[in-house]
């Protein structure tokens, strides 16, 4: 048995690994390696967002209303629940980057399989 270290092939997602072999067997060019990491994590994606916008309404519109801010405020009156799109936007646009990024460097270690290896069927890796 080998030694296993941090930048083993084998430690990176090998079921995807496993599956871009075949599919590559079967046809699959490198381009579309970046389609099906997409795929996977689109789900993923979309539920973050939903969940953390409502999560990013619901937290602050629960402080409000029950706690009263004013002594932090140093007005009369609750202060109102206001939303930034501006700031949103930064935050979602960040949020692709970060994903866009995930994906590319996913679909480069990806590419980077050896096809042999994986597909040897019956072989103790």
């Amino acid at each position: 048995m080998r030694g296993r270290g941090r930048d083993d092939p084998d430690d990176r997602a090998p079921a995807r690994d496993r599956l871009v072999a075949v599919l590559r067997t079967l046809g699959l060019e490198r381009r579309g390696t970046r389609g099906l990491v997409a795929w996977e994590l689109g789900p993923w994606v979309l539920a973050a967002v939903v969940v953390g916008a409502v999560l990013g309404v619901a937290v602050p519109a629960l402080v409000l209303a029950t706690v009263d801010l004013t002594p932090f405020t140093g007005g009369d009156a609750r202060p109102p629940l206001t939303v930034d799109p501006a700031l949103l936007g930064v935050v979602v646009g960040g949020f692709v980057l970060v994903v866009a990024g995930a994906v590319a460097a996913s679909t480069a270690l990806s590419r980077r399989t050896n096809l042999a290896a994986q597909l040897r069927i019956g072989e103790e890796r």
